[in-house]
């Protein structure tokens, strides 16, 4: 969550995440992900991390391992931050090699972000439906927020003239029916008249907006106040070069 406001393109944090470490070629090898620590937290390998092997994966702490990720809401995109090896001479301290050179990433808003909003990383579909059989496959994606939004205008608008009431009954109706296509979608569609109304309580004539009413609704916003009461600060994670010698970077 943030305690302020931040505009689009801004930065989260005034430094990039904690150093990442590239994971190279796990795949290849009789090594289940389960037995890396962090493997779920594994982002595909950018910037230089992508020249240390054929397939490389990078470990991204703090920031990129904390954020939660929401198909719809995504609030943040990474930046690779860059690459330094001063820290030790190759050919002279036996240190080198044995930390990573990489200074992770740069979190900056691709959207505004208001204070007591949660922090959305994109971690892409694809790292739900490669969990299938999981709990992932319950978990809505875009375009199951952008059908349940079609639906509920589709509702709104043919009770917002009609002499009959919309009740709990009807829209429990709706909410089965859905269900016999789609689980994923049907689990957006309200069930009752207090969340129906609390849905569509802004009348506009777009699918998209019901979409992110209803994406929005899926999550909870904090006070800023509650936050700094029962959350940990990240802003004083500032990563550098370690004050003892020749052992790289840290945070």
């Amino acid at each position: 969550f943030t305690t302020r406001t931040v505009q689009e393109e801004e930065g989260i944090l005034p430094y990039s995440d904690a150093p990442n470490i590239v994971v190279c070629d796990y795949e290849q090898f009789d090594v289940k992900v389960s037995d890396w620590s962090h493997s779920e937290y594994f982002w595909a390998g950018g910037g230089l991390a992508k020249f240390e092997c054929e397939s490389a994966s990078e470990s991204v702490m703090t920031m990129g391992a904390l954020s939660n990720y929401h198909v719809y809401l995504t609030n943040v995109k990474g930046v690779v931050d860059g690459y330094d090896d001063l820290a030790a001479n190759r050919f002279v301290n036996p240190s080198a090699g044995a930390f990573s050179y990489h200074k992770g990433h740069h979190f900056i808003a691709s959207r505004k972000i208001t204070a007591g909003e949660e922090i959305f990383a994109d971690y892409g579909e694809k790292w739900l439906t490669s969990r299938a059989g999981t709990f992932a496959d319950k978990i809505p994606r875009r375009n199951d927020f952008v059908t349940a939004g079609t639906i509920l205008r589709t509702i709104r608008d043919s009770f917002l003239e009609s002499a009959i009431e919309i009740n709990d009954k009807i829209l429990s109706l709706f909410k089965d029916s859905a269900g016999i296509l789609d689980d994923r979608v049907a689990s957006l569609i309200p069930s009752t008249k207090a969340k129906y109304n609390s849905l569509t309580e802004n009348h506009l004539d777009e699918d998209e907006h019901y979409a992110k009413v209803i994406a929005k609704s899926s999550v909870m916003t904090r006070e800023v106040d509650w936050i700094k009461e029962n959350g940990l600060c990240m802003d004083n994670i500032s990563p550098r070069k370690s004050t003892i010698p020749l052992i790289g970077q840290g945070a």
